[in-house]
């Protein structure tokens, strides 16, 4: 169907372009006999699948599936390899420049998926427009990737992956010539997570047309205005607008599983420093100060009588200088229980400018209390498979014998 017969209340074009299988495409760059192999990338401490080639997933592999429950015929045939963020993150800003030169209004949703906003292109030339887009990224930097274009995100996001699931259109879909969606189940949509998709089939809401066939009231009253957003999204209108620039953080994390259990409160104190050191780094660079820190520890939680001891601390002195937080939060320590941990992390959040002076009427001090002695390398992701960093480290570029 043609766009100029479509009844539709935006009149954008939003296209997104999602890299397929990034990681593991990142890795096959540099080692293209990894192509038609099943091959995944894992997660911190090489424990679960984060990403999976198109053969792996053949094999029933799941995302986030614990690699030591996979079938000992499934990993004696899968390729695996330690996430490498530097080498996807450099990739990934590739990609980013490379679509900036069909678009200005370019908004990076994630490391692998950004929104573009082609309202600038003619009805009859948006096809091959994507179909260029898609081209060029894969001509500069050797990543196949999908495009989907439609008068909004949540729809954009539907065309997406009509795009990859459908092999006749060629990774690139456009709702202007591929309108009837109303069939799909509505778990496929974009925002409608396990919640709300139990309980619309509660009420007999299934696809995409039963959800648009629901009285504006009813949906605000049982999804919130989240779900109306999404309602009306797939009726056609512009609720999500494009977001361009970049955005401070709300919170900074940093967690790491051990890779093994410990149990000496001075081993997590030290874990712990580690991770508030990674931080304050981070706010550093961002020039943000917490008002709230979050400590917490957990046992393993593949394991029987899983447990999470965490504590929130309101800071009297919001700072983003390790030492200073470190006075506040050290006296919690001992509330501790003793267990078998093995994750730890610590989360700063309420973020506000680091050049903002919070003016409080009692000033609270805080004892000095020492940091212990940082071991980075103790604390360090567990990488047994990683790739060398083919695009930034000189040690590591790719050499013709």
């Amino acid at each position: 169907m043609g766009c100029n017969n479509l009844e539709i209340m935006s009149h954008k074009k939003i296209a997104i372009v999602d890299c397929n299988n990034f990681y593991v495409s990142c890795e096959r760059l540099f080692n293209p006999r990894l192509n038609n192999k099943p091959t995944v990338v894992l997660s911190n401490n090489d424990g679960c699948v984060i990403a999976r080639s198109k053969e792996i997933k053949d094999l029933g592999v799941k995302m986030g599936q614990p690699v030591f429950k996979l079938d000992k015929d499934i990993k004696d045939k899968m390729i695996k390899f330690s996430s490498n963020y530097v080498l996807y993150g450099d990739i990934s800003d590739r990609i980013s420049n490379i679509l900036r030169r069909f678009t200005p209004h370019l908004e990076i949703y994630s490391i692998d998926e950004s929104f573009m906003d082609l309202s600038h292109v003619n009805d009859d030339n948006l096809i091959e427009y994507i179909t260029l887009i898609k081209s060029e990224v894969f001509r500069l930097t050797g990543i196949p990737v999908s495009v989907g274009v439609a008068p909004n995100k949540t729809l954009a996001k539907l065309m997406n992956c009509r795009s990859k699931k459908e092999e006749s259109l060629g990774g690139i879909c456009s709702f202007y010539h591929n309108s009837q969606v109303d069939h799909i189940e509505i778990g496929e949509v974009w925002g409608i997570g396990d919640k709300f998709e139990k309980k619309l089939k509660l009420i007999g809401v299934k696809t995409i047309g039963d959800f648009k066939q629901l009285e504006h009231y009813r949906v605000r009253k049982m999804f919130t205005v989240v779900g109306l957003r999404t309602w009306l999204e797939l009726k056609g209108e512009l609720i999500h607008q494009l977001q361009t620039k970049f955005k401070k953080p709300k919170v900074v994390t940093s967690s790491r599983s051990f890779g093994r259990t410990i149990w000496q409160l001075e081993q997590v104190k030290d874990s712990l420093a580690t991770f508030l050191e990674d931080c304050c780094n981070k706010l550093k660079i961002e020039q943000l100060k917490p008002k709230v820190c979050i400590i917490f520890v957990t046992t393993n939680r593949f394991e029987d009588n899983y447990t999470v001891w965490s504590k929130k601390i309101r800071l009297y002195n919001p700072s983003n200088d390790t030492q200073s937080i470190w006075n506040e939060i050290s006296i919690y320590f001992d509330e501790m229980p003793f267990k078998l941990w093995a994750r730890a992390g610590v989360i700063c959040c309420d973020l506000i400018e680091s050049n903002l002076d919070i003016k409080t009427l009692f000033k609270e001090e805080y004892e000095f209390q020492k940091i212990p002695q940082l071991d980075w390398k103790m604390w360090m992701t567990r990488r047994d498979f990683l790739s060398p960093k083919w695009t930034t480290d000189w040690n590591d570029i790719p050499k013709l014998s």
